[in-house]
């Protein structure tokens, strides 16, 4: 195996990319402008402040870390408009707590 090939090998291995798919069941019909996926916030309840849902968003893939699971899943959030994630289900890949299925609702603060 070539150098160049070796090192691209560990990079990807290093790096935990993240495969995987997400849905959107869009129940709200709101239309609203995608917002910044660094302002966007990963939530394990629901906030105290007034907010709206969106959709709900499902996410199934597989990541060697936590992180670019939640890149992604910052991506979509703020692809649909949604300031926040509020995670209602997760499934981990055996001992792990890095999740394989997320389902979430997606939501926009008033």
């Amino acid at each position: 195996m070539s150098k160049l090939k070796m090192i691209f090998l560990l990079f990807v291995f290093a790096c935990g990319c993240v495969g995987g798919s997400v849905s959107i069941d869009d129940y709200s019909g709101l239309s609203i402008s995608p917002t910044d996926p660094l302002q966007v916030k990963i939530l394990q309840e629901s906030p105290l402040e007034d907010y709206q849902e969106i959709c709900q968003l499902t996410y199934k893939g597989v990541s060697s870390n936590l992180e670019p699971t939640y890149h992604a899943l910052r991506r979509e959030v703020a692809r649909m408009g949604g300031d926040a994630l509020i995670v209602i289900d997760k499934e981990t890949a055996g001992k792990t707590e890095i999740p394989r299925k997320i389902v979430g609702t997606i939501i926009k603060f008033e």
